[in-house]
């Protein structure tokens, strides 16, 4: 942990303002959600908030953080032949990084359902709020939109990137629609947990 730390610091003192800010703004995120700042209570404790903050980390450490570090050459491009609806690549970018926000959400589905049985009554969890089926219903339905979204900006390509995305939106809502509190630990913490792996192996491979 310390030597993460000391390698953390010496990236972000040889980049620029805007990585350390990034980098300020996720940390913040993480220390918000474990520990208790404010009446005794952390993010994690609140409604809803939960998910929305580990959501909105990895979008900022994956979407945000490279986009001016001195350590990343990016540019944003889309590799397929059809023209998207929208001509500008910051608004494309932008629905790009609502649709990573929207998929890490659905990719917590299943660990909050899972982690009914240890989870007290009194963190107020999604599954808690609204029922295990209606959290199960809202994590798919956020699966259609991520794929809606993506239908709206290219319509339906028959391409080995798009047919991979889809693949994967499948699994996904395939392992929230099967999740439960009974299921072994395994099913989270190891079949859900490899599906972005699988995604990365997919792109590297075809």
């Amino acid at each position: 942990m310390s030597l993460a730390l000391l390698i953390a610091i010496y990236l972000l003192a040889h980049d620029n303002w805007w990585t350390a800010l990034m980098a300020l703004m996720a940390s913040s995120c993480s220390l918000l959600y474990a520990f208790p700042l404010f009446k005794y209570r952390n993010w994690r404790q609140i409604p809803i908030i939960k998910l929305l903050t580990v959501a909105i980390s990895w979008v900022i450490l994956i979407g945000l953080l490279p986009l001016k570090s001195n350590y990343v050459e990016f540019a944003y491009a889309y590799s397929c032949d059809v023209a998207p609806v929208v001509s500008s690549g910051s608004i494309l970018y932008i629905l790009d990084l609502f649709q990573l926000f929207l998929l890490i959400i659905a990719l917590c589905v299943p660990f909050e359902i899972r982690d009914l049985k240890y989870d007290s009554v009194s963190l107020k969890t999604l599954p808690q709020l609204i029922g295990v089926l209606n959290t199960k219903i809202l994590g798919i339905s956020i699966c259609v939109i991520y794929v809606v979204i993506e239908y709206l900006q290219f319509g339906f390509l028959i391409d080995h990137e798009f047919l991979i995305n889809y693949f994967i939106l499948f699994l996904v809502a395939t392992s929230i629609w099967f999740s439960d509190k009974f299921k072994s630990d395994y099913y989270a913490s190891f079949f859900v947990e490899a599906i972005p792996v699988l995604w990365l192996g997919l792109y590297l491979i075809i």
